[in-house]
């Protein structure tokens, strides 16, 4: 598994780490250095399966926002962010919004009453709530508005041959009022309506039309077909009531033929929607002392009140740390792993909020397909072969081809493997020959008596699905227009504790123009060798320029096809030394076996923000588990969040540990 953090407006890859999955369950951890600025940025992780299209089968992103754990100096002051949202609302004042329509079931339909959803969105892809004038011709008819996640609906029954549109009054985003169209209504079709698309064991549908149409009713998760009905659309509606039994939780989707079975409408909805895990969490007392014992028990039931036996993590997390909109797995695995990027629930619910999942569904679920659609589609379109990333590595003698194999000793700091390559001189690298733990690199060393002459070369597709990934970044949803703001808003609170230091005030330097660190002496080496504020060695297209520093990690740039390219890192070792070096040291793939919660207690850090983390833990026979930990020295509210699986559903769920003064 492959995980890497990426700025929302800077596009810059700053960590990125892989990681052992082992029975479908991995485990690890990244530390965050105090170089990296303060913002938003988004942790996104991926499997090495691909797709037909070379894109990651399993994928999640999470929002991150980076707060400085230094107080800066009081004021409300406008720094870099600042007057970049302040360009970018000048921007979208220019650009307007994006309005766009999804009728239920995919179209509407002449003299039927059908449901129509909207979305407002800013030019930049930010939801936004507006208020809009229906108008039949020149006659306002109603008026709608979306909410604050950008998402409306209302009915409407369209005239045949009546034109509608939207007309939303100049704002702050419109310089002057602007009429969006509706979709265009068809004849001799029919309209399908859910009651309800976020259901428990039934669903209830309604097929109008305007004439009697013999149809075929499927419901279906594009992988297994779970119920098929032939019935008759009438004139005076037609009401379906539909058992879900043996339907798994989850989406899955309605869709409707007509009798040569060429699709007509469909409908995402979500199932058993009440079958939820309830995790009750108990602790010995209301609120506890600085560096005391904390002792917490768990337990879980299924919906009928059952003991549930699963797996989960748990992490005691500073509240202050914890984003009100916090993603919880399950609306990470039924919503956004099909759906993709959300808008974020305002009452941060995510699945929790029933409402909030009908909006969801009516727009990042909608469908539209026309029987032409399918007559064009080929079984190559439809058919997966799924890939699997590999690294490999090539050895050159003196940047020529080898003629014979040759052996490379892959050093982890606990033991060494041996890899014997082709004739050619390449390689693959296994993944228990770079395993090591978090925070270790593996070392290649060529065996042989020419062994300074040899060069190793790697190639590791990851940092180019990395790449691309950041290229189709969507920060639609998070990276909103805020007002002003001082600077407390970037500094993490709760460190009341911590030594305060005179307050010093850093400015760039003009030579350098760094804003976040001194990246080095401006210029080139004796040897023309340079890095710029990337930490890109000798890169051409560099336009400022610093010295290398000897002994200091740095990073080869290879620009691809596009606006694509890869990166691998190489330790930087002189003018004098560089070319007498022929190993090469990379980043290992962590195996997991140390624990964040284990690393912070070994540095005696009693002002450690998560006072608890611990993965893979397990239920009874009885559905319960229990947790103990130590309090540090920080006082105030922290976050118990669990999350996990079962065989069969998902768990989540959240409590509280009060820490106050002895």
């Amino acid at each position: 598994m492959s995980i890497f953090l990426v700025g929302e407006d800077s596009r810059r890859i700053e960590l990125d780490g892989k990681f052992q999955i082992q029975k479908g369950h991995s485990t690890g951890s990244i530390r965050l250095p105090d170089t990296i600025p303060p913002g938003r940025y988004q942790l996104i992780s991926y499997t090495n399966v691909l797709d037909n299209s070379g894109s990651p089968v399993a994928q999640f992103s999470v929002p991150i926002e980076i707060k400085s754990i230094t107080q800066q100096s009081s004021g409300n002051q406008i720094g870099l962010r600042d007057s970049v949202q302040r360009k970018d609302k000048m921007r979208l004042n220019k650009m307007g919004i994006v309005v766009r329509f999804f009728p239920e079931g995919g179209n509407l339909a002449d003299g039927l009453p059908g449901q129509l959803a909207w979305e407002a969105r800013t030019a930049q892809g930010a939801p936004i709530a507006v208020t809009g004038l229906l108008i039949q011709g020149e006659k306002v008819i109603d008026t709608v508005e979306t909410n604050s996640y950008g998402t409306g609906r209302f009915m409407l029954s369209p005239d045949a041959g009546s034109i509608y549109t939207l007309k939303v009054r100049a704002n702050g985003y419109l310089l002057r009022d602007t009429v969006f169209d509706l979709p265009k209504s068809r004849q001799n079709y029919l309209q399908l309506h859910l009651t309800e698309a976020v259901v428990n064991d039934t669903l209830n549908l309604r097929i109008y039309s305007l004439q009697r149409k013999a149809v075929q009713i499927i419901v279906h998760n594009y992988q297994n077909d779970y119920a098929y009905y032939k019935t008759s659309a009438l004139p005076e509606l037609s009401k379906i009531r539909l058992p879900l039994k043996g339907l798994p939780k989850g989406l899955s989707t309605i869709t409707i033929l007509d009798e040569s079975g060429r699709p007509l409408a469909e409908r995402l909805f979500f199932a058993h929607y009440d079958k939820t895990i309830s995790t009750a969490i108990n602790s010995e007392k209301d609120s506890y002392n600085i560096n005391d014992s904390v002792k917490i028990t768990i337990k879980m039931l299924d919906h009928p009140g059952r003991p549930v036996q699963g797996m989960f993590s748990a992490a005691v997390v500073q509240d202050t740390r914890v984003r009100g909109t916090l993603s919880d797995i399950e609306t990470s695995v039924y919503l956004n792993h099909n759906l993709g990027k959300l808008p974020p629930d305002p009452l941060g619910q995510g699945l929790g909020n029933k409402d909030y999942v009908e909006n969801i569904l009516l727009i990042k679920g909608w469908r539209r397909y026309t029987w032409q659609d399918f007559v064009d589609t080929k079984a190559g379109d439809t058919l997966q072969h799924n890939d699997a990333l590999q690294i490999k590595g090539n050895i050159k003698l003196r940047n020529k081809a080898v003629k014979s194999p040759v052996t490379v000793f892959a050093m982890n700091g606990e033991g060494t493997k041996i890899i014997e390559t082709e004739q050619n001189g390449s390689f693959d690298l296994l993944t228990e020959q770079l395993l090591a733990a978090e925070g270790h690199k593996v070392n290649l060393i060529v065996n042989g008596t020419q062994g300074r002459n040899y060069q190793i070369n790697i190639n590791d597709p990851y940092l180019q699905i990395n790449n691309r990934m950041v290229q189709k970044l969507d920060r639609g949803y998070t990276n909103q227009v805020i007002g002003n703001s001082g600077s407390e808003s970037e500094v993490l609170k709760g460190l009341q504790h911590n030594i305060n230091l005179q307050t010093v005030n850093i400015k760039a330097n003009n030579r350098n123009g760094s804003l976040h660190g001194y990246h080095g002496v401006p210029g080139v080496n004796e040897c023309g060798d340079y890095v710029d504020e990337h930490d890109y060695l000798n890169y051409a297209k560099s336009v400022n320029r610093f010295k290398p520093i000897s002994g200091k990690m740095y990073q080869i740039r290879t620009d691809l096809e596009g606006n694509y390219f890869e990166v691998k890192d190489v330790y930087y070792h002189g003018c004098t030394e560089e070319k007498k070096i022929s190993g090469l040291t990379m980043n290992a793939i962590g195996d997991g076996k140390e624990y964040y919660v284990t690393e912070e207690e070994k540095s005696n850090n009693p002002h450690r923000s998560t006072i608890y983390w611990q993965s893979g833990l397990l239920t009874n026979s009885a559905g319960e588990a229990e947790l103990k930990f130590s309090t540090g020295e920080l006082t105030g509210q922290f976050r118990l969040i669990i999350q996990g699986v079962t065989t069969d559903n998902l768990i989540s769920g959240y409590g509280s540990v009060k820490v106050k003064e002895n």
